[in-house]
């Protein structure tokens, strides 16, 4: 399979991914030989690739709406709960309170949200959906499903499950390495 690069020029990705004996198998070989081996099958270099085809494509999607790719994150969490603050929307998006401050400063010049300040709490404020953010909800939510699908397309529900499990335990097993002390059961 060829992927665009951003260049002109196209380049080869594997069609399947060794198994991990033939990977550590090649890695061995390609190391007696001197030579660095192959990473086109990596993983993390795969779920790039995957993110990269993804985002291009959502994107595309939601330019005639004026929503970039970072303001989308925002939205699906206050699409799911509004009347966060700006470190609880940082934390459940996974950016730095300033990229988030400097998102919603442009989210609130396009009104699409309002800050707004509970009683007895003068320093937080709170982020709430204007009509016109409500209002894109059902019709950017119906371009993700799309994306989705069209990424899955020719894989059964089955396969489809499969891989989300496996995805997610890869996440888990990598979570677990970096912070041993909070998956301890």
């Amino acid at each position: 399979m060829r992927l665009p690069t951003s260049s002109s020029k196209m380049r080869e990705i594997p069609r399947q991914l060794p198994t991990k004996s033939k990977a550590m198998e090649s890695d061995n070989r390609e190391s007696q030989n001197s030579a660095p081996p192959s990473l086109g099958w990596a993983f993390g270099y795969v779920f790039k690739e995957a993110h990269r085809a993804f985002s291009d494509t959502f994107r595309e999607q939601l330019r005639p709406y004026g929503i970039t790719l970072g303001q989308w994150y925002f939205l699906r969490e206050l699409w799911n709960e509004e009347g966060l603050s700006q470190r609880e929307l940082s934390q459940r998006v996974g950016v730095s309170e300033p990229t988030t401050g400097t998102a919603l400063d442009v989210m609130e010049r396009r009104k699409l949200i309002i800050r707004r300040r509970k009683k007895g709490d003068h320093r937080s404020q709170f982020i709430h959906l204007t009509p016109k953010g409500r209002s894109l909800r059902n019709k950017v939510l119906a371009l993700a499903i799309q994306v989705n699908e069209r990424a899955i397309s020719g894989l059964s529900t089955k396969e489809v499950s499969d891989l989300r499990s496996k995805i997610f335990k890869m996440i888990h097993n990598l979570e677990a390495a970096r912070r041993p002390q909070e998956y301890i059961k």
